[in-house]
């Protein structure tokens, strides 16, 4: 998604507001992160654009809501977030004045020959990293059964906290080991 600038570059101190909401395929097709099946519904844009020496401020939020899935028991969820940004967008001019050689410079720039600002990436890049670590259905999410499978939210499964016994050890469940020095009678093992 790209915005004219061409009236803000240049006059420090000039802002401009840019309310809208946006498709997310507008963003690319790339994934948005660990957490997120797809987006649902635009993307809202509440920035304010303001110029500054060197090029363009962008600071406000951004919000989006996604689907996802429960951490704990694989619920279908929608979860909203907002973000709040505030990124620096540098024109050609400033780039080359502090060129320091690095190529991998991570910062936004201006394009169309300082014209445009393009805001996919950091869209893109504010909704990946301020989403949640995990998303869960309800604080107190009981998950589902590690034996059975059951969604313990829904049906209580006769298993409590049991865990099962890994096979690999199953042959030891016979085995009699003699009592140490000091002990009693042999024991079974399992």
């Amino acid at each position: 998604m790209r915005v004219p600038v061409t009236g803000l570059l240049d006059r420090p101190g000039g802002r401009r507001e840019l309310v809208t909401s946006v498709p997310a395929d507008a963003f690319g097709d790339d994934p948005w992160g660990p957490l997120v099946d797809a987006l649902d519904g635009p993307i809202a844009l509440d920035l304010l654009l303001e110029s500054v020496s060197g090029g363009i401020l962008a600071r406000g939020s951004i919000r989006a809501t996604a689907r996802t899935s429960c951490a704990r028991c694989l619920a279908p969820l929608l979860r909203t977030w907002d973000v709040d940004v505030l990124e620096l967008h540098r024109a050609q001019a400033a780039v080359d004045r502090e060129d320091d050689g690095d190529e991998d410079d991570l910062d936004y720039r201006l394009v169309d020959g300082d014209t445009q600002l393009e805001l996919d990436q950091m869209v893109r890049d504010a909704l990946v990293v301020g989403q949640p670590v995990r998303a869960l259905c309800r604080p107190d999410c009981a998950g589902l059964c590690p034996t059975c499978g059951t969604d313990r939210n829904t049906s209580p499964c006769d298993h409590g906290d049991e865990r099962p016994v890994d096979p690999r050890w199953e042959a030891l469940r016979g085995l009699r080991l003699p009592p140490a020095a000091g002990e009693g009678p042999p024991t079974d093992a399992g």
